[in-house]
């Protein structure tokens, strides 16, 4: 994995105690996925769909109220969610 990816991983507050070697194990892990605007990325309530670090740009939350879909929260790099 790119020492670059380990850079950003060290920038991430749920990753800024973990030491090398975990770091370049999560790295080695990770894919790397691009969406586009408007994307649904993972819907509330699906299982087994890992965790998702926003590296660059920005991501919505959306939570289902009443059938009408409110944004909650907007994420953006360095943010985990999933």
């Amino acid at each position: 994995m790119p020492t670059t990816s380990i850079d950003f991983l060290k920038r991430v507050s749920m990753f800024e105690d973990l030491d090398q070697r975990s770091l370049e194990a999560i790295a080695n892990a990770a894919v790397e996925q691009r969406y586009e605007p408007g994307q649904e990325i993972v819907r509330e309530g699906d299982t087994g769909v890992g965790a998702f670090i926003i590296r660059s740009g920005k991501v919505d939350i959306v939570q289902d109220r009443e059938g009408k879909e409110q944004k909650i929260a907007t994420l953006g790099p360095g943010d985990v969610f999933g």
